[in-house]
C-alpha cells in the first residue's frame, strides 16, 4: 500500500462518518419542521392525491408501486403548479411538508375509523400499519365517510368494493383514459396495493420530503 492509498482510506473513514453525523442529524431536524409545519388544506390536499393517484398509476409494481419516481414526477408536477404564483423559496421548500402533515393527520383519522369495521379477515402489526399508511389513497369522499358517527360502512369489503369503483370513475374523470381493460386493471392494483400491499407509504413521503427540501435548500442559502 502506497502514502496515497492510506491518506485517501483515512479521509473517505472520516468523511463518512460525518456523513452519518449529519444524515442523523438531517432526519431529527426533518421531523421537527414536519411537526411544526401546517397541513395542506384538507379539499386542496385530497386534489393532490388524485394527482398522487396518476403518478402511481405510472410507476406499478407486482403489489406496490415505484414509489421514488412517481413521488419525484407528484412533486414535480406541485412545484409547476407554484410557477407565477409568487411564491417564496420558504413556501417551495415545505411544500411537500404540508402535503405530508396532512397525510399523517388522515393516517391517525383512518386508523380511528378502521377499528369500528368487520375486517375480512385477520391482520398482524404491519399488514395493519400497510392500510392504515395507504389509507388517504382511499379518496375525499370514503376517507369523510369514514370519519362520521354515523355509520356509513359496517365492513372492510364494503370499503373495498366502493373504493374499486372510485378508482375506475377517477380513471374516466382524468386526461389519461385507457381502454376499459386498462382501467380495470388499474383499479384492481391500486385496491390490491392499498388493502394488501407492503407500501411503507408514509414513511417513503417523510423520507421524500427531505430530499425534497434539499433540493431547494441551496436556493434558500444564497437569498
Amino acid at each position: 500500500m502506497n502514502e496515497n492509498f492510506d491518506e485517501c482510506m483515512k479521509e473517505l473513514v472520516e468523511l463518512s462518518n460525518q456523513k452519518r453525523v449529519i444524515t442523523s442529524k438531517c432526519q431529527q431536524t426533518s421531523t421537527k419542521l414536519l411537526r411544526l409545519t401546517e397541513p395542506d388544506d384538507l379539499k386542496e390536499f385530497y386534489r393532490r392525491v388524485e394527482l398522487l393517484r396518476v403518478h402511481l398509476w405510472r410507476r406499478p409494481l407486482r403489489s406496490t408501486w415505484d414509489l421514488e419516481r412517481a413521488l419525484h414526477s407528484f412533486w414535480s408536477e406541485l412545484r409547476k403548479e407554484t410557477y407565477g404564483k409568487n411564491w417564496s423559496l420558504e413556501e417551495e421548500g415545505i411544500l411537500f411538508y404540508r402535503f405530508v402533515k396532512r397525510w399523517g393527520m388522515e393516517v391517525d383519522a383512518a386508523s380511528a375509523a378502521f377499528e369500528k369495521l368487520t375486517m375480512s379477515g385477520y391482520r398482524g402489526d404491519d399488514s395493519w400499519s400497510d392500510l392504515i399508511d395507504a389509507a388517504p389513497l382511499l379518496g375525499h369522499r370514503i376517507m369523510s365517510s369514514l370519519k362520521l358517527e354515523n355509520v356509513v360502512y359496517e365492513t372492510e369489503e364494503e370499503v373495498t368494493n366502493d373504493f374499486r369503483t372510485h378508482c375506475v370513475l377517477m380513471q374516466r374523470a382524468t386526461p389519461y383514459e385507457s381502454e376499459l381493460t386498462e382501467v380495470a386493471k388499474n383499479a384492481d392494483h391500486m385496491v390490491n396495493a392499498v388493502f394488501h400491499g407492503e407500501n411503507y407509504l408514509y414513511s417513503e413521503m417523510q423520507d421524500f420530503a427531505l430530499k425534497a427540501f434539499g433540493w431547494t435548500a441551496h436556493k434558500l442559502e444564497d437569498e
